[in-house]
């Protein structure tokens, strides 16, 4: 009998018991902190928002940064979405200065903050 003991471990560390997650499904990947954002596509979650104006003012502003080709805001989904220039590089504190723009231009005492920033394929 003690000798199933060992195999029963071995047996559950096979199967993924001992790791965090759901069993049987691969861990996601980290996320990533982005400083500059390279040419493609990218969602960034956006808080602060409180009405589909403030969703406009910060799509305006962040269209304006050097380097950005799209800017477009989700308004319900809460999301900020980019498309950056091919050969360009877009720094993230200057996606966060636009966003400090906005939300001076709207006027509504109201801070727009720039959450998880993910590159879409």
């Amino acid at each position: 009998m003690p000798r199933r003991a060992p195999l029963l471990l071995l047996a559950l560390l096979l199967l993924g018991a001992g790791k965090p997650g759901k069993p049987g499904k691969p861990d996601a990947p980290p996320v990533r902190k982005f400083a500059d954002l390279k040419s493609g596509v990218y969602a960034c979650a956006l808080d602060g928002m409180m009405c589909t104006a403030c969703a406009g003012m910060v799509a305006e502003e962040v269209r304006k940064v050097a380097g950005v080709e799209k800017a477009e805001v989700d308004f319900d989904a809460r999301v900020l979405r980019v498309v950056i220039a091919p050969k360009k590089t877009v720094r993230v504190d200057n996606i966060k200065r636009a966003l400090a723009r906005a939300a001076r231009r709207i006027d509504l005492g109201t801070t727009y903050v720039l959450g998880e920033i993910r590159y879409i394929p």
